[in-house]
């Protein structure tokens, strides 16, 4: 068995917990940590692009809409999820 999966989980998992972690305290800390995390796992497998909207959905389960602050905090998740996506079309075609 491949450790890639299971350790692609950890990171996307990690990536999640510390962004969730972020949107409850508010430390600039947490964000840096989870875009580390969420850039490593998206370098182990593109799959991973899937995580900035499931942290959007858990926003608006939890809130009911997305702010603008919130927004604003997804965006660079969303650059890099596109930028892997790019990176792999290219790679791809």
């Amino acid at each position: 068995m491949s450790l890639v999966l299971p350790g692609l989980m950890l990171l996307a998992l990690g990536a999640a917990l510390a962004w969730l972690r972020l949107d409850d305290e508010g430390r600039g800390r947490d964000l840096a940590i989870s875009l580390a995390l969420f850039a490593l796992a998206l370098l182990a497998k593109t799959s991973v692009v899937m995580v900035p909207p499931a942290l959007a959905a858990v926003v608006l389960l939890r809130r009911g809409r997305l702010q603008p602050r919130d927004v604003a905090r997804l965006a660079p998740y969303f650059a890099l999820s596109l930028a892997a996506g790019l990176v792999t079309m290219w790679f791809q075609w």
